[in-house]
């Protein structure tokens, strides 16, 4: 297990760069009142979103390690988890907090969309180092 996390450190100290620098903006998009439907709530959003991530890296890593059949299903059993789970979380604020529901919704979901397109780009070369056979 020592061994896994070491091998996923890069990705984490990357992640929370990322992190900040979406937090840095999105800051900056709020406060300047550039775009004023931001949550409330996004300083929250953006750790579970690093929470989330690199949990889902240290699966991911984890499987990879076993073989690639692992990898797969395990990349479509975290995909598809986190979509239903996500899902279940706007709609259940939708359902309970009506009064920011937009903006609680528009930026989880630009949160969503950024951490997926962070999260394949740095498990790419993770996965073509580890000689995955359908990306070599």
């Amino acid at each position: 297990m020592g061994h896994l996390l070491g091998s996923i450190k890069p990705l984490i100290i990357k992640t929370a760069l990322f992190a900040l620098v979406i937090g840095v903006a999105t800051a900056i998009l709020k406060y300047l009142n550039i775009i004023p439907s931001i949550s409330n709530y996004w300083y929250g959003m953006l750790i579970f979103y690093f929470v989330i991530t690199v949990a889902i890296f240290y699966m991911l890593v984890r499987a990879l390690k076993k073989n690639s059949r692992k990898f797969v299903t395990t990349f479509f059993a975290v995909s598809l988890g986190r979509m239903l789970l996500f899902t279940g979380i706007i709609l259940l604020y939708a359902a309970f907090v009506k009064t920011e529901a937009i903006g609680f919704i528009l930026t989880f979901a630009a949160y969503y969309i950024l951490f997926t397109f962070w999260e394949v780009f740095l498990i790419l070369p993770v996965v073509k180092r580890n000689n995955f056979p359908a990306l070599n």
